[in-house]
């Protein structure tokens, strides 16, 4: 089975090869906290129009969106298949505005996308 960091890695990589990338956050530089619960760690994304950073998570800095679960459950919602991120989806508490919230799940099935068509 994957990290948790692998899989945001490999998240990132997805999304970088989309040519529309940039244009889907324009104006979305968010910074999100990823909490895998169960092994008490903190990722982080930054997105930017360059791509997306992943790091662990400095403890000093507020977050834009917060994404909290057993780490389980974020690798199957970071997987993103569809089935499996319907039903996670209930199992992931995020805390953040609404807009940012459907934004992270709508580039979620982006990249899910296109690692299915490899």
């Amino acid at each position: 089975m994957l990290s948790l960091s692998v899989l945001l890695q490999r998240f990132a990589e997805e999304l970088r090869r989309k040519t529309y990338y940039a244009f889907l956050i324009k104006g979305w530089e968010r910074k999100i906290c990823i909490v895998a619960e169960d092994l008490d760690r903190r990722y982080s994304l930054r997105f930017h129009p360059d791509g997306v950073q992943i790091a662990f998570w400095p403890e000093e800095e507020t977050p834009d969106l917060i994404v909290r679960g057993k780490e389980e459950d974020l690798l199957l919602l970071f997987a993103g298949e569809e089935l499996t991120f319907l039903h996670v989806k209930d199992q992931i508490d995020t805390k953040g505005s609404v807009r940012d919230q459907l934004k992270l799940d709508a580039l979620i099935r982006l990249a899910a996308v296109g690692a299915a068509a490899r």
